[in-house]
């Protein structure tokens, strides 16, 4: 692969500079050209007039294939032909047939932009004086191609030459051997992505030749983005929904890797996360409008980006919304009365670490006497120092059955500005449903008791639990409970939960306590629950990647019939999967060293960061077994044992 540097200076003093057009100075919305054939189809059957069936793309495809080898029409075709075969087979009348084609001609024109590498070396070029020509090997007409040139703000080339009308190709080497024979004595240089037909003909006509690989093409394949799913699509030739839309994932991914600088946390934020904010934002408006909703309620702290996503991809049309300090401890505690329930229990006492019997009472009553807290421990064996994991769950909820008076008055202190302030962000009204990550809605079920019986909930994924089970109004994306999800829950979320709270977690804000009043509103009051500042920085730069992997899918929508962009669950969750299951190296290092905490702000750990090497696991066997026990990423850390990353590198 040839350096920039070296390309630049390969076409500096060229007389004659030929592009190749379509992935090297043009690049489509799709990383499968032939979903414009899907896209004409939908864009057809849209305008009313006629109707085009499921088959549409493959015959499409067909009959191209067909007029490649067929006797005096191939190999250099045209649009022309190919309609002919079409009008033919599907016996199209000729106003039909004509419609249709120049639907192709139209989606292909919306679909095509200026590629930035192709971009800056047809700048240098123009800017060197040499003249400049184009060479396609297309079916397209003259007149489409100067037409989408000309759209992407290209100028002042001199030729333009395209294989279906002039009858000479790139492929075979004919249209360069053309310009050999006219130019005999000419430095020509041509630029293309393709290895043989823009590299190895024109050297074999004695031109210079410069590779410029195309978008995801130029990308190690240890790099955090999903290249092994990139590749399987561009191979996939199957063209139903699915295929669209993951040919439309990896269009716009590609066309981020070729426009913007890119780093392992953007293209796992673009890729990976990207994909989801979009699908969960289009079922939550289609849900919430469905259900009557009028007003929605994003729960601190992941709710933050879930908002911001929804608000990027529905604009003006997004259902108003608010974001709400919210937290377990904030909403839960404020919900307890006398006497605590079991559940109330279970909430106290939820942990997935070992911690002091002083760590689990201070996460909710701080400024509780350590005198307070030992007596309250001996009395049932412990002391205030010992050290309690979670299977011992029944000492520690009778360490706060003694503590209940205090826990009674810290709740009752607290209870009122919170039912205040939730009241003052409506969520006490019948038409206001909260927004959240998910899992088991615990919070949606404290506000329930304390403000609104009628609450609806919408998250991203729910765990089949006896408490959801029983929750018909709670409303999942990868909702657990329903046979179509139950796969990609048990499959995807259950093994990357850790991965997808990180992905969604909020790098501002830390945790809130509770809210009190503050003049005329209200104030959150923050834990010392949050993110490490070097972990926060790459959520930011994820998020925002994912974020802008939104703003573009928009973009490219607005282009679309409505309906033909809806991304379903295997769709929106594909590269996801990949990632918690099968991660690259990069994803891996990168991810696996964030620290994630699973006991409300006392304690965090790595999430998938093997402590040594990999030689020393292959002598201790035991060792690397105890870690994988206790990573809370599975695939990650296997993947980091077998790529050598570790904590002491």
């Amino acid at each position: 692969m040839m350096h920039a540097e070296l390309r630049r200076e390969a076409i500096a003093d060229a007389e004659i500079v030929c592009f190749d057009v379509f992935d090297t100075l043009l690049d489509r919305t799709f990383l499968r050209p032939t979903d414009v054939f899907t896209l004409t189809r939908h864009r057809v059957n849209a305008d009313g007039r006629y109707w085009l069936d499921a088959g549409w793309t493959d015959a499409r495809i067909a009959a191209e294939a067909a007029c490649y080898t067929a006797p005096g029409i191939g190999p250099d075709i045209t649009l022309d032909d190919i309609y002919d075969r079409l009008a033919r087979t599907l016996r199209m009348t000729d106003a039909m047939r004509t419609a249709v084609q120049a639907a192709e001609v139209a989606t292909e024109l919306t679909v095509l932009s200026a590629t930035r590498r192709g971009r800056r070396l047809y700048d240098l070029a123009v800017e060197s004086g040499a003249r400049i020509f184009i060479v396609s090997d297309m079916y397209l007409p003259p007149s489409a191609i100067a037409a989408a040139l000309e759209r992407a703000g290209y100028s002042g080339w001199e030729r333009l030459i395209v294989s279906g009308h002039d009858k000479v190709a790139k492929h075979d080497g004919t249209a360069f051997r053309m310009l050999r024979a006219e130019f005999p004595d000419a430095r020509i240089v041509h630029i293309g992505d393709n290895a043989l037909s823009d590299v190895e003909m024109p050297r074999r006509a004695g031109l210079e030749a410069v590779h410029l690989p195309a978008g995801a093409a130029s990308v190690a394949p240890d790099s955090a983005l999903p290249c092994d799913a990139l590749a399987r699509i561009g191979a996939n030739d199957r063209h139903t929904h699915l295929e669209f839309g993951w040919s439309l994932i990896g269009g716009l991914t590609a066309r981020a890797v070729d426009r913007t600088a890119h780093d392992p946390a953007s293209d796992i934020g673009y890729a990976v996360l990207g994909p989801l904010l979009v699908g969960f934002s289009q079922w939550l408006h289609a849900s919430a409008r469905d259900r009557g909703v009028e007003r929605l309620a994003f729960l601190a702290r992941e709710g933050r980006l879930l908002q911001r996503a929804y608000q990027e991809l529905f604009g003006d049309e997004a259902i108003p919304s608010d974001y709400v300090y919210a937290s377990r401890r904030m909403i839960n505690l404020a919900g307890i009365h006398s006497p605590m329930t079991p559940s109330e229990l279970d909430f106290l006492v939820a942990t997935g670490a070992p911690l002091r019997v002083s760590e689990y009472v201070t996460r909710f009553l701080r400024d509780l006497s350590p005198e307070h807290i030992e007596a309250a421990a001996r009395s049932v064996g412990l002391r205030s120092s010992s050290v309690v994991g979670p299977e011992e769950g029944a000492r520690i909820r009778q360490v706060f059955r003694n503590l209940q008076p205090d826990i009674l008055e810290v709740a009752a202190r607290e209870r009122e500005p919170v039912i205040a302030y939730l009241r003052s962000v409506d969520l006490h009204l019948p038409t206001t449903a909260v927004v959240d990550v998910g899992w088991q809605g615990s919070i949606q079920s404290s506000l329930r008791r304390l403000v609104n019986p009628d609450l609806e909930g919408f998250y991203f994924g729910i765990h089949p639990t006896e408490k959801t089970l029983g929750a018909p109004w709670q409303h999942g994306f990868v909702d657990g409970r329903i046979p179509a999800a139950a796969e990609w829950h048990r499959e995807c979320i259950l093994p990357g939960i850790e991965v997808i709270e990180l992905l969604f977690g909020n790098h501002d804000d830390a945790s809130v306590a509770t809210v009190v009043r503050d003049g005329d509103g209200f104030a959150p009051v923050f834990t010392d629950e949050r993110m490490r500042e070097e972990d926060a920085e790459v959520i930011r730069v994820a998020q925002s990647a994912a974020l802008r992997f939104v703003r573009d899918f928009s973009e490219a929508a607005a282009t679309m019939p409505p309906g033909v962009t809806q991304l379903s669950l295997d769709v929106a969750l594909a590269f996801l999967g990949e990632l918690v299951l099968h991660p690259t190296a990069q994803q891996a290092r990168l991810l696996g060293g964030l620290m994630h905490d699973n006991s409300l702000g006392v304690t965090s750990s790595p999430l998938a960061m093997p402590r040594r090497g990999r030689r020393y696991y292959r002598w201790h066997g035991m060792a690397l077994e105890r870690e994988l026990a206790r990573a809370w990423w599975k695939a990650g850390f296997l993947k980091n044992v077998e790529a050598g990353h570790s904590s002491r590198r």
